[in-house]
């Protein structure tokens, strides 16, 4: 019976030993993924933070080419308006140049706008 004991003594030991470096190996293994899920948490926020610039930097852009055209527009606007009202016939010309000039403008104004 002692020897008994022995043998399930030294097997208990043994399944010990596997269950302890299992143990090991699991936690390495635990450490390397909680480090590389850090790593791209980390990345992930840099490529948010470099979407959110870019975003902004386009904003601005396309607000500045708008902004830029409706100036260059306007004025080419102007002019078609004033040479289709000098085109009339003078009885269809009731309008006065200057007034012709303000009422485009404004018109111009709301066709060239993001919501026009």
């Amino acid at each position: 019976q002692f020897s008994a004991l022995r043998a399930r003594l030294a097997v208990l030991e043994k399944e010990n030993e596997i269950a302890i470096e299992e143990k090991v190996e699991w936690q390495q293994e635990r450490a390397c993924l909680l480090h590389q899920s850090a790593v791209y948490r980390r990345q992930f926020e840099e490529l948010q933070e470099e979407r959110k610039a870019q975003e902004e930097k386009l904003a601005f852009e396309r607000e500045t080419l708008r902004a830029l055209a409706t100036e260059e527009l306007l004025p080419i606007a102007a002019d078609f308006a004033e040479e289709t009202v000098d085109r009339e016939e003078p009885e269809q010309n009731q309008v006065s140049a200057v007034e012709a000039k303000n009422l485009k403008t404004d018109e111009d104004r709301s066709l060239l706008s993001p919501s026009g």
